[in-house]
């Protein structure tokens, strides 16, 4: 953002960055940059003492901003490969086809309860209720692993805390559904920062 000296009115930019890495790394670098930002008297922000930037709210996205979601992923689904080539002897590449597809077809990577969406995982089940149930258990095992190696990227729970701290508003936005995302800050002890879920 950008601001005009403490005696004229402020003018704010918001910049949306996107793409996976780069917003990672463009994210820690803008931390950095707020962690050196002095929050005094619940008014505002003071930069540098010659600046004064009034932050009343602060809107962010929660996956790959807040959250290192492709970590989780990525160890969600290195979990779920592993266990259902055991469980059902399908070779981990014909899992990867098929998930990439249902990906694809959904628009989304977070596709609750995917397996049992699968025409390789179809064949193998057959409707066999017992089977069925397996499958549920190794998509829940996946996601417990998954939740477990989640982390938020460094200086964000304190950013977090300071904006929260000078009352700012605090709105997380996903296209991921809003239990799970519930259930990732809970996790991860962001939940109280925020005043709204989008």
């Amino acid at each position: 953002f950008e601001a005009a000296q403490a005696d004229q009115p402020a003018r704010q930019r918001v910049e949306v960055v996107d793409g996976h890495g780069e917003a990672a790394r463009q994210l820690q670098g803008g931390v950095d940059l707020l962690r050196r930002i002095p929050i005094d008297d619940h008014r505002g922000v003071t930069l540098q003492g010659r600046y004064r930037v009034e932050v009343r709210l602060l809107i962010v996205d929660v996956d790959h901003t807040l959250l290192d979601w492709l970590r989780a992923w990525a160890v969600t689904y290195r979990r779920l490969l592993a266990d259902v080539t055991a469980l059902t002897g399908v070779a981990p590449a014909t899992l990867l086809d098929e998930l990439g597809a249902l990906h694809r077809r959904r628009g989304s990577p977070e596709v609750a309860d995917p397996l049992t969406r699968l025409p390789a995982m179809a064949q193998w089940h057959g409707d066999d209720p017992h089977r069925v149930a397996r499958l549920g258990e190794a998509w829940h095992a996946a996601v417990d692993a998954g939740d477990a190696a989640l982390t938020t990227y460094p200086g964000v729970a304190e950013l977090l805390r300071e904006a929260d701290a000078a009352g700012t508003a605090i709105v997380a936005c996903s296209e991921t559904a809003p239990h799970i995302v519930e259930r990732r800050l809970r996790r991860l002890g962001l939940d109280g920062y925020l005043d709204a879920l989008a």
